[in-house]
C-alpha cells in the first residue's frame, strides 16, 4: 500500500535525477513511489527507460504541454501535475538537483508528516556555500490534505521565482513547520551556468512581476480558483505580464 509519494522535477540536467534515482531506489520501501516530472518541451526517452527499468518510478513528461517550443517556466506547474498522478498521503516534493548524504532522512521526515506537520532537514548549497531556506520545497514534506486545501502551486506565475516562497507562506497558514537537526542537510549542487531554456526566457520582467504578485496576493492563501490546475492534457500558454489580475 503506497502511503507516501516523493515528487521531483527534473528540466535539461537528467544526470541529476538517474542519480537521485539510484539513491532512492536502495531506501525506499513498497509503501513508496517516485513520481519524476519531466519539464523540459521535448522528451528523453533515455531517462523515460531508465525510471522504467526500477518499476517504484513514475515517469511523467509535463513538458509536453509546451508543444515542442523552447519555454522556462516555474516548476510548479509540473509539481502541480505530478501531485494529481499521485495517491500518498505523506508527499514530498523536490528536485533532482539534491543530494542525500543520509537517505534514511526520508524516513524522518515521513515520521513528522504522519503526526501532521510539514518538515525539511536543513539544506546546504554546496555552489555557493551557505544554508538555503529549508521551508521551501528543496526536499519538503506535508501532508497531503494541505496541498489539496490550498489548491496547489499558483499556476499565474511565470518564468521563474517567488512560487515557491508563495507556496511555502500559504502552507505555513494551514501547517507547522519542523526542521531537522543539522545531522540530517542534503546538499543542493547548483549547476553554475544556466540551461539554455533558462537563459532565453528569464528576464528581470519576469522577477518584478512574480514578485508584485507575490505580495499582492498574500492574504489569499487558495488560489486557482474556479480552474483546473494540475492537468497534463492541455497545452501550456505563457500569461502575458499584464495578463493577471493582482
Amino acid at each position: 500500500m503506497i502511503k507516501t509519494s516523493i515528487i521531483l522535477t527534473v528540466y535539461d540536467r537528467p544526470h541529476q535525477a538517474v542519480r537521485m534515482l539510484r539513491t532512492l531506489q536502495g531506501a525506499i520501501s513498497e509503501e513508496f513511489e517516485v513520481i519524476l516530472v519531466n519539464d523540459h518541451e521535448t522528451q528523453n526517452t533515455e531517462l523515460k527507460d531508465f525510471c522504467d527499468t526500477l518499476g517504484f518510478v513514475k515517469y511523467i513528461h509535463t513538458g509536453a504541454q509546451k508543444g515542442g517550443k523552447q519555454m522556462w517556466r516555474v516548476p510548479g506547474f509540473a509539481l502541480n501535475i505530478g501531485f494529481k498522478h499521485s495517491i500518498g498521503n505523506n508527499i514530498i516534493i523536490g528536485n533532482s538537483e539534491m543530494i542525500l548524504p543520509k537517505p534514511e532522512v526520508i524516513g524522518e521526515i515521513v515520521s513528522h508528516v504522519e503526526k501532521g506537520f510539514q518538515c525539511s532537514p536543513p539544506v546546504w548549497c554546496i555552489s555557493s556555500r551557505q544554508w538555503l531556506k529549508s521551508i521551501y520545497p528543496f526536499f519538503l514534506g506535508f501532508p497531503r490534505q494541505a496541498f489539496e486545501d490550498i489548491r496547489g502551486y499558483d499556476e499565474d506565475f511565470i518564468g521563474y521565482c517567488f512560487d515557491d516562497d508563495d507556496v511555502a507562506h500559504r502552507l505555513a497558514t494551514l501547517v507547522d513547520f519542523i526542521e531537522l537537526s543539522e545531522e540530517w542537510k542534503i546538499h543542493h549542487e547548483m549547476d553554475k551556468g544556466k540551461t539554455k531554456g533558462q537563459d532565453a526566457f528569464i528576464t528581470s520582467e519576469m522577477w518584478v512581476y512574480n514578485r508584485s504578485m507575490f505580495e499582492a496576493r498574500k492574504p489569499h492563501p487558495i488560489r486557482n480558483v474556479g480552474r483546473d490546475w494540475g492537468v497534463l492534457e492541455k497545452e501550456y500558454v505563457r500569461n502575458k505580464l499584464d495578463d493577471v489580475a493582482l
